[in-house]
């Protein structure tokens, strides 16, 4: 204050006219509100500027269900012609759990006879239920997106019905929130009526030319819709029978790293076929409202699914294991009979030399059958060479992507076919999947 006393009686009235003045412009204008308004959005540390490059300018809404003691809110809702995205979050007024919805039969989508666009191929409504866990602060408030059909019109509503919620426990390493074990779904009517618009999706031409592994790979567009973005890319397959998949896990900007949107809609003609070679699409996190200069793509690694077209005889009448050699790997085949069923198990060594992840293959059986079980063990290996145990039918997340599977084990049963006991007679390897680790980046510029 004592600063502030040592101002003289001049500069004091300066100050106050100036103010005053500014008072007056703003009134006339009209612009108190909006002035105060923009500071106050201003002020709440960039995160009005965060929800604007996420969501857009006017997407949001706010549509309120309560039931049992839980607040369901609709927060946002992104549209294209390529699917409409629904923000929600639950909020438990009494008991504070972290309640999700609980799976597709929770949800029901209703709407007037060709509202919904069903042009995608989906052949229901709703087609990815998604925690937002990278948005959760520490308050106990869920937060998930439902993926549903594109509307056929630019505009339009549908009804929205929520029926059950699981509680479930905090985020695990993979992302995921699971259903806490042996409680009850909490039922529930949450009801909603939401608008939709939809937003025009545009295209960045772009035209790089990479060579990667033996593959002469292409970029040559990106969709940029509100809902993803889809870096269209072509390739030639090297060999003349088999498979090639290109994982391409994060796109990278200044500002942001974008991840891979795999639970999107994908256009119909997802795989085209031409004599230029492969178009595929790769999708990621939308960068429709706040688009660079350039991105930087990263493609993690390459599986190919190559032909082996090889054979080799079982003698089920020998005891003990049979050996074997595919690709440098010793295959050991056992036999085990029984009155009910008989079973196969063939264990294949797993060393740092290995040239292959799985073997894909098919029993020939005397009489002819079908297994009516079957199952593979293994490890994974990451990319840095650690081992990791763990069995393919484990829960998947997205890192998963990143790991190879390399099967040591896989079992086989069969069961007696119209009363006789079915024999093992050669086991056929038609291919094998094998994955390197690129690690590159590709430059984009649009």
């Amino acid at each position: 204050m004592s600063s502030l006393k040592r101002l003289s009686l001049k500069t004091w009235t300066i100050i106050i006219c100036l103010f005053l003045l500014l008072i007056v412009v703003a009134f006339i204008s009209g612009g108190v509100n909006k002035l105060v308004s923009e500071w106050n959005n201003l002020s709440e540390d960039q995160e009005g500027i965060e929800e604007l490059q996420r969501f857009g300018l006017n997407n949001k809404v706010s549509l309120i269900a309560e039931d049992n003691g839980v607040r369901v809110t609709i927060t946002h809702v992104v549209a294209d012609d390529i699917q409409t995205f629904v923000y929600y979050e639950v909020e438990d007024l009494e008991e504070d759990r972290l309640l999700k919805v609980a799976d597709y039969w929770a949800v029901k989508v209703s709407s007037d006879q060709g509202v919904l666009d069903y042009g995608q191929g989906f052949r229901e409504p709703v087609h990815s239920i998604v925690d937002r866990t990278d948005e959760m602060g520490n308050e106990n408030k869920y937060k998930g997106r439902i993926g549903i059909l594109p509307i056929a019109n630019n505009q339009d509503e549908i009804e929205l019905e929520i029926s059950g919620l699981y509680e479930v426990e905090a985020a695990n390493v993979q992302g995921f929130m699971i259903p806490k074990e042996h409680n009850p779904p909490v039922n529930g009517e949450w009801l909603f009526t939401i608008p939709i618009e939809k937003e025009e999706i545009f295209e960045k031409q772009v035209d790089v030319n990479t060579e990667i592994d033996g593959y002469n790979l292409n970029i040559n567009k990106v969709t940029i819709a509100p809902t993803v973005t889809f870096v269209h890319f072509q390739y030639k397959l090297k060999y003349t029978e088999g498979w090639t998949y290109f994982y391409f896990d994060q796109l990278k900007s200044e500002e942001s790293i974008l991840k891979r949107q795999d639970m999107s809609l994908f256009p119909v003609e997802n795989v085209q076929l031409s004599e230029q070679g492969i178009t595929e699409y790769a999708p990621f996190e939308s960068i429709y409202y706040n688009v660079p200069e350039g991105l930087d793509l990263h493609l993690a690694l390459i599986q190919e699914t190559i032909e082996a077209d090889q054979s080799f005889p079982i003698d089920w009448e020998q005891d003990g294991p049979q050996l074997f050699e595919f690709m440098d790997t010793e295959l050991s085949i056992e036999y085990d009979e029984s009155q009910s069923t008989n079973k196969l198990v063939i264990n294949q060594e797993y060393s740092e030399k290995r040239e292959y992840e799985r073997a894909n293959f098919h029993i020939v059986t005397e009489p002819e059958s079908y297994p009516v079980n079957y199952s593979s063990n293994g490890i994974y290996i990451d990319e840095e060479g650690k081992q990791h145990e763990g069995s393919e039918s484990d829960y998947y997340h997205a890192e998963m992507e990143k790991l190879r599977y390399f099967s040591t084990q896989d079992e086989v049963i069969f069961e007696p076919y119209n009363g006789e006991l079915v024999k093992p007679v050669e086991l056929k390897i038609d291919s094998y999947i094998k994955t390197t680790v690129p690690s590159k980046n590709i430059h984009l510029e649009f």
